[in-house]
This record gives C-alpha cells, sequence and structure tokens, in this order.
C-alpha cells in the first residue's frame, strides 16, 4: 500500500512516502527532493509470501481465486497473478514498466535509489534518519521471514514450485544477486557499495548516433528514465510531469542532442511547454506547438556531464512537462495518464 505520514519526533513538514509502491509512480506524486531507498527480497521466498498472504487474506482481490488452488496452480493458470509475480522487483525499480535487471539497475544510477537487501536491512533507519537529520530511531524488524506459521507449509519446499517461480523471475534473481553481491564483498556493509554499479551496460553513443523509438524500441528505450508509458505500438509516450534518460556518450565532439517529437494538443489546449533540467538546474526553456513531427535541440555543453573511469561522459535529462494532460481531461477518454510529447528520435549531432 501507499502512504504518507509525519515522522514521530520531527518538524511538522517531514513526512514520508512508503509501501510496495513502483518508482514511476512515486516519481509523479514525490518527486521535489526525496531520497528514495528500496528493498530487496529473495525473489522466491517473496513470491512464495504473497500466495501465502493472498489465500489468507479475505480482502485482498484474488483471495476468491487463488484460495481453493495450490500455490504451483497460482503461478501457473492465475495470468493476473503470474503477471504480477514476474521479476516484479524490477518492475518496481526500473521506472519505465521494463521487468530486466539492466533497465532496474540502470534506474537505481540513474536516480540515486538507496537499494539494500533484507539481509542489510539494518541500513535503512539510520541512513534515513541522516537525511533528515534526526537520531534515535529503532532499526527495520524482520517480523516476517517467511518460515513460521502458514509460512512453515511444506508445500511451499516442493521442488517443481520452486523451480517454476525460479523460471518466472530470472530478472529479479540476476538483480538481488548483483545487489547482495556488492554487499557481500565487503567487511562492514554500507550504501557506498551502489557506487559501483554504472550504466555501463548500455552502449555509449558517439556523434552520429541514433535512437529510434518506432524501428529498435528494444535497444532505444534503455537510454530511457522515468516517466515513460510501456510499450505501445509505435509509440513512447511521456508519462506524468516530468520524464528522464540519460546517455553515456563517448568522445567531446558532440554538439547538441535532438529530441524528435509529436506533442499532445488540441485547439483549446495548443501548445507544451517544457524545461530541460540537467544537474538540479534548468538549462533551456521550450514552447512548442503543432502536430507535425518537431525538432527540440538542446546544446549539448550546456549539459551537465560526469567523466567515469573508462572516460565516458555521463549525462542524465529531465524533462519536465508544464502542460501534460490527460485525455480524459481534455477530450473525454478513459485514459487518465498526463501525456505531452511522443518520442520518436534521439540524434547526437
Amino acid at each position: 500500500g501507499n502512504r504518507r505520514t509525519n515522522i514521530t519526533g520531527g518538524p511538522p513538514l517531514w513526512g514520508r512516502a512508503g509501501g510496495h509502491m513502483p518508482f514511476h509512480k512515486a516519481i509523479q506524486t514525490y518527486n521535489n527532493g526525496y531520497q528514495y531507498f528500496a528493498t530487496l527480497r529473495e525473489p522466491i521466498g517473496r513470491a512464495i509470501s504473497e500466495y501465502n498472504y493472498t489465500i489468507n487474506t479475505k480482502t485482498h482481490p484474488f483471495y476468491h481465486d487463488l484460495n481453493s488452488m495450490s500455490a504451483l496452480d497460482a503461478f501457473k493458470n492465475h495470468a493476473a497473478f503470474r503477471q504480477k509475480m514476474t521479476n516484479a522487483q524490477c518492475w518496481y525499480l526500473s521506472g519505465s514498466g521494463e521487468r530486466t535487471c539492466s533497465a532496474a539497475i540502470n534506474s537505481i544510477v540513474a536516480n540515486n535509489i538507496l537499494v539494500n537487501t533484507m539481509n542489510t536491512n539494518e541500513l535503512l533507519i539510520p541512513k534515513a534518519a541522516s537525511v533528515l537529520g534526526i537520531s534515535g530511531l529503532e532499526v527495520m524488524r524482520r517480523d516476517n521471514v517467511a518460515k513460521s506459521g502458514s509460512y512453515s507449509n511444506t508445500e511451499y519446499e516442493d521442488e517443481e514450485l520452486i523451480s517454476f517461480i525460479k523460471e518466472m523471475n530470472q530478472e529479479d534473481i540476476l538483480l538481488f544477486d548483483k545487489i547482495s553481491a556488492l554487499y557481500n564483498d565487503v567487511e562492514e556493509p554500507s550504501y557506498d557499495v551502489l557506487k559501483a554499479l554504472s550504466v555501463a551496460e548500455i552502449e555509449p553513443l558517439e556523434k552520429g548516433s541514433v535512437l529510434d523509438f518506432i524501428q529498435k524500441r528494444s535497444v532505444s528505450e534503455k537510454y530511457l528514465g522515468t516517466g515513460w508509458s510501456s510499450p505501445e505500438s509505435e509509440v513512447v509516450w511521456s508519462v506524468g510531469k516530468s520524464s528522464s534518460m540519460f546517455f553515456p556518450v563517448k568522445g567531446s565532439n558532440v554538439s547538441e542532442i535532438k529530441l524528435v517529437v509529436g506533442l499532445f494538443v488540441r485547439e483549446r489546449h495548443p501548445r507544451q511547454r517544457i524545461k530541460v533540467i540537467s544537474g538540479g538546474n534548468v538549462r533551456e526553456e521550450f514552447s512548442l506547438s503543432g502536430q507535425g513531427p518537431i525538432e527540440v535541440i538542446i546544446p549539448f555543453a550546456s549539459l551537465e556531464k560526469k567523466k567515469r573511469d573508462d572516460g565516458v561522459y555521463q549525462v542524465d535529462l529531465l524533462l519536465e512537462f508544464q502542460d501534460a494532460i490527460s485525455p480524459q481531461k481534455l477530450l473525454g477518454l478513459k485514459d487518465n495518464r498526463n501525456l505531452a510529447i511522443k518520442l520518436k528520435q534521439i540524434v547526437l549531432n
């Protein structure tokens, strides 16, 4: 669930937002100065725990469906439950709707998400308290370890069940193993180990590189962060009030980044104003109108660039949309997503 409460003992403006909240939803609501934390759970135990919770919670929307099904039958034959439990932690973290380890790691790096595992859960509260400048908070407890009570069911040890869950969650397992390895390789775990993560899995771009979001979606989408639609036919829509992207760039001869976009505009909503933010500062502002493809030119020199150890420059962009609006509000349709642009191409010149 999603919740926002004041922290006991802190000033009234200090708050927290937590729970099972996917990052792409969180960033739309809590996008101004928030530090994000996430705790990964071992994927097989997490899946079994979710099933067990569902069949023991009468208010759960899947309770009546799953209550008469074995765990294996539920994962195999209940399509909505299986979808919900397939690489869910990658989906939660990616911010783009992707359920892959690389998308999750790219989002962790680009958005400075502080990630730990249940085995290092003692890191979370002290770090959060430090961010807020307070002390004396309790360390997060592990009340549910999926070993006692209803969780001790021998059905959950079935080899076929475990094998099926593994097959469903290969990307989640890869993510969990990568994050766990970072903490296991040091004597005193801290969030500093996350500095070893990078977007190096994404091929660096250079002058002349073209990212085509119609013809080569699976490759190009890796450069997108939060605030973009899940794959739709020939469309990558911005969703919400802001959308991010990041580029590893080789060489220093790139002069501009060109975005080829379409706009969500109508006669009574004729323009989309966009701010380009890099390094926390507004670098460019555009006021766009018209129905045809529009070229948005962003001077490369105006953007903040971080040089990696391998000599590649990391460039992060945040596009802030001042006139994003939903088809529901503008056209009376069912779609309630706030839309501003649809991205067709990115070109480095």
